[in-house]
């Protein structure tokens, strides 16, 4: 169901999970939790820090993907292109 929301609703979602780790920061500040000038973030910081892991996220799924062009090699490790013998 994520995945659907996720799709259809990106914006709506990044939002939603912006808006629930500001209220538990602050609720953590309230309770004494955190130093009180964690209290002082705004939502913008906290969509900045958003971001800062969804590019780390895609970065890592990206690059586990990609085949290097120099040795392409399939999920086992076996070379796609046959090694080529030089005439000397």
């Amino acid at each position: 169901m994520l995945k659907k929301i996720n799709a259809r609703q990106p914006l709506l979602l990044r939002a939603a999970v912006a808006l629930i780790l500001l209220g538990l920061i602050r609720a953590a500040v309230a309770f004494g939790w955190v130093p009180p000038e964690w209290g002082e973030i705004d939502a913008a910081d906290v969509e900045r820090a958003i971001d800062v892991v969804i590019m780390g996220v895609t970065f890592r799924s990206i690059h586990r993907v990609v085949t290097p062009v120099a040795t392409p090699r399939n999920a086992e490790g076996v070379p796609l292109v046959p090694a080529q013998r030089r005439p000397y």
